[in-house]
């Protein structure tokens, strides 16, 4: 690799190939436990699911030996600061916690904050977000997660081998992390929105905040998703420019991030921006 993108490898000195072979054995692991646990793929039934499918793998990630020592820690949020895709179970497992764990009061606050930084991310790439530092709608004032224990998967995949203050837009945006870690969430989630569409349900990426003003302002929000309804959450729907990089549509997900970020940093962009922002990584109204 020439070194202007993430040096995905830097830790762990992961080849393309070994990095591919990770995400195959993800993908199947992952669409053999969906097809033996969808039943009759209730919110409720794939939130839970997919809530344990995340906590586990976060166990067997955090138990290998030859994990490094990451430099993120509590207050650090520049990616909270950023697009973040998600999945229905994900935000069914959110919204039940909110309803489940906070007063009526708590969560009339809740759901302003969220709404005022929804119509905050409208309109904006994930660029120019980061430029504007416009926070997630589950980010407190200390700079702590409100749901950091049930966090989606694209959250957990986030993380650092540099100073945290390197954690920015392009060119000062860190270039080592663990790739594992990467990989390993971000093909998951990338597997379970796949097998979500076959099951001709809403499989697309969703803009967590947006996601979230969208489920808690409509209480049947999740039963119309349930029931097939993919208009529901369209409104919050982002093509991850990492995912469906032009014209590489048919690498595997590590190389797709390694080449769009490499054509992003060579310019001094973010991936949203080599894609061109008013098709990719851009929520619209």
């Amino acid at each position: 690799m020439n070194g202007r993108g993430p040096a995905i490898w830097a830790h762990d000195r992961t080849s393309l190939q070994q990095a591919q072979a990770l995400g195959s054995q993800v993908e199947e692991k992952v669409r053999a436990a969906f097809q033996a646990q969808y039943g009759e793929g209730s919110p409720e039934h794939l939130a839970r699911w997919v809530g344990g499918l995340l906590a586990a793998y976060e166990e067997q990630l955090e138990s290998r030996p030859d994990k490094p020592a990451r430099s993120c820690h509590r207050g650090c949020d520049a990616c909270c600061r950023i697009h973040a895709t998600v999945s229905v179970p994900e935000l069914v497992l959110l919204v039940q916690a909110i309803r489940e764990q906070m007063s009526e009061p708590q969560q009339q606050v809740l759901r302003a904050r969220v709404a005022d930084r929804a119509q905050a991310i409208w309109g904006h790439s994930s660029a120019r977000r980061m430029v504007a530092r416009i926070p997630c709608g589950l980010l407190e004032d200390d700079g702590t997660c409100l749901a950091y224990e049930i966090r989606p998967g694209v959250c957990r995949s986030e993380n650092s081998l540099e100073d945290p203050q390197r954690c920015g837009p392009p060119p000062q945006r860190h270039k080592t992390f663990w790739g594992s870690q990467f990989l390993v969430y971000n093909q998951a989630i990338l597997t379970i929105r796949q097998m979500l569409s076959e099951k001709g349900r809403d499989g697309e990426a969703i803009e967590l905040t947006l996601g979230l003003h969208i489920a808690l302002e409509e209480e049947s929000a999740f039963a119309r998703w349930a029931a097939g309804d993919k208009s529901v959450f369209a409104p919050a729907h982002i093509h991850n420019p990492i995912v469906q990089y032009a014209g590489h549509r048919s690498l595997p997900l590590i190389q797709r991030q390694e080449e769009c970020w490499r054509e992003a940093s060579s310019e001094q962009r973010t991936p949203g921006d080599v894609l061109g922002t008013d098709n990719e990584g851009e929520v619209r109204r």
